[in-house]
């Protein structure tokens, strides 16, 4: 299967993140981010996509979470000094929509 399994996301958000893999909440980011990124492929979707694209949305849909869940209002700042204020998405998985565009099974429209 092309996407990762549940302890490679767990794994591949952990070092993203610089977090702890034991972390519950890391884990539960990268299950919730796996399940998204599965959900909008669809079975012939999962299918088709290469390994390193499909690591890297369910890595980049977990940040999200991660991150949407620590901002305040929407709004973080990131990095160390600089406050620079950054409006969080809405949706987790509009970074990964774009990647997955190619991959993604088109809705049928009766």
């Amino acid at each position: 299967m092309p996407l990762p399994t549940e302890a490679q996301a767990v794994q591949a958000l952990a070092k993203h993140l610089e977090e702890d893999p034991s972390d519950e909440s890391v884990s539960a980011d990268a299950r919730a981010a796996l399940d998204m990124v599965t959900r909008h492929l669809g079975a012939a979707g999962s299918a088709a996509i290469p390994a390193m694209v499909g690591a890297l949305a369910v890595t980049e849909c977990g940040a999200a979470v991660f991150y949407r869940r620590l901002a305040r209002n929407g709004i973080t700042t990131f990095g160390s000094g600089e406050v620079v204020p950054m409006r969080i998405s809405k949706d987790p998985m509009s970074t990964v929509y774009p990647m997955l565009a190619p991959y993604a099974t088109p809705g049928i429209s009766r």
